[in-house]
């Protein structure tokens, strides 16, 4: 199954469709990261420096808030020994008395889900999503926390958890588009191509690429499964104008694979005048073999 998660820390958004049942696209191709750029060295150690001699020198709710922003330093490095101290500095912190008052403790529990998961984890990381949920449930990491949870489910082939927990993100800004993009795989792999179709639609008409793109081609997928392929071009021409001999192409080929050979046909023959002289090629290549597999040999020939 190709998985896609996104993780989104305190500090930075890192994430993580299908030839085969069961699969979605890779979630760096599908999640941006976000635009925070990346800092110097020097940089960084100087600002743990600085919270580190902060944290030893303050007491209370002060020294509290410290070993947060000493926690989302670390938790943001790319370096394995800052995970490590990151997830140390998460667990003590998030069982310290006055830990619940902190003003960012939902974005300390959703960084310490992520560095959890990053660590293989996966048992951590869903106690501390579940934990925001419960402890803080208007929080704004609520959503990508409900996303993280779906994910692993979904990635686990669980075919229980995940489809009631996309929906409960959709209305996010942040991760509602990838929320129903996800609803849509489940959709697909659970047999509702009509709910799959409506949901990639919908994310192919207002994502941005990467998961616009994404959207676009698992659409065939379940245009193929519940679309009539004589208005195949009339559909693809609305959302995507200018890539319909692509999608055609696709759709045609997709057909072949699931043994629909008539409808491989129609669609490839509609995709040809569309396409560039090499697509058209591999069009007519792909035409042959629905030829050859439906017994045609005359037209195999041709």
């Amino acid at each position: 199954m190709r998985v896609l998660t996104i993780v989104v820390c305190a500090t930075i958004a890192c994430a993580r469709p299908r030839p085969a049942p069961g699969e979605s696209p890779p979630a760096e191709a599908v999640m941006a990261s976000d635009d925070r750029a990346v800092g110097d060295d020097a940089g960084d150690e100087a600002r743990v420096a600085m919270l580190r001699a902060l944290v030893a020198a303050s007491r209370g709710a002060d020294q509290l808030d410290a070993r947060a922003r000493l926690f989302e330093q670390l938790a943001g490095s790319a370096q394995p020994a800052d995970q490590v101290e990151a997830l140390a500095i998460a667990a003590a912190l998030v069982a310290a008395p006055g830990f619940a008052a902190l003003p960012q403790a939902d974005a300390v529990l959703y960084g310490q889900g992520a560095a959890l998961a990053r660590a293989g984890d996966g048992v951590g990381a869903r106690a501390a999503w579940r934990r925001l949920g419960a402890d803080y449930p208007a929080s704004r990491w609520g959503p990508p926390a409900i996303v993280e949870l779906a994910d692993q489910a979904f990635a686990a082939g669980d075919p229980n958890t995940a489809p009631p927990l996309y929906p409960r993100a959709l209305a996010d800004p942040a991760v509602g588009g990838y929320a129903r993009y996800k609803r849509g795989w489940c959709a697909y792999d659970l047999g509702d191509g009509a709910q799959a179709l409506a949901d990639f639609l919908d994310v192919a008409r207002t994502a941005r690429d990467p998961l616009r793109f994404e959207a676009l081609k698992d659409l065939v997928r379940a245009y193929a499964d519940v679309g009539e392929v004589t208005k195949a071009a009339a559909f693809f021409r609305v959302i995507d104008r200018a890539h319909v001999g692509a999608h055609l192409l696709r759709l045609g080929q997709h057909y072949l694979d699931i043994g629909k050979l008539r409808e491989a046909r129609r669609a490839l023959t509609d995709a040809q005048p569309l396409l560039p002289a090499a697509d058209a090629c591999r069009a007519e290549a792909a035409l042959a073999r629905a030829a050859w597999l439906g017994g045609d040999r005359s037209a195999t020939a041709v």
